[in-house]
């Protein structure tokens, strides 16, 4: 008899230490997210000759702080915008996308602005879609993040640079 009532004893202090701890947990707040989040942008180009380049750009800090994103898109002659399609949300109408011809054929570069405080780091992934021609680049607000891709050095192909005041 004792030992099924030490038995039964152990038997709900384990169902009280499990009820507790159970609604410990669900009073304890969960964090979703362990950052300040930041904001992404990746237009797809496409082009006249059936390419597709796409931009990816992610910046470290909320959209509301970033005052416009700029890209120039260096490609072959003869090349032209059919489409742009900016994924954005409420930053596609800050975003400006300039198409120049002095490409040499099979080669993209992408140059990307963003107008943002210069120690905010962004970076900017460039994407030939078609192909496995990938490059990125890093850096700061106002920095110009330059991405070539094509057969010769796109995939380790990486520079920024900042303009000279």
């Amino acid at each position: 008899m004792k030992n099924r009532n030490k038995a039964r004893a152990a038997l709900r202090l384990i169902r009280w230490t499990l009820f507790l701890l159970l609604g410990i947990l669900v009073l304890v707040p969960q964090n979703i997210e362990a950052r300040v989040a930041g904001c992404r942008t990746d237009p797809i180009v496409t082009l006249t000759n059936g390419d597709q380049v796409r931009i990816t750009v992610e910046v470290d800090a909320p959209e509301d702080q970033v005052r416009s994103i700029n890209y120039t898109l260096h490609a072959p002659p003869g090349v032209e915008i059919k489409n742009i399609v900016y994924t954005a949300g409420g930053l596609g109408e800050r975003e400006h996308l300039t198409l120049v011809n002095d490409e040499q054929p099979n080669y993209y570069t992408s140059e990307t602005v963003v107008m943002v405080g210069n120690t905010v780091a962004v970076s900017a992934t460039s994407v030939w879609t078609a192909t496995t021609y990938r490059g990125a680049a890093s850096g700061y607000g106002e920095d110009t993040l330059s991405v070539r891709l094509g057969p010769w050095g796109s995939i380790n192909f990486q520079e920024s640079y900042r303009k000279i005041k």
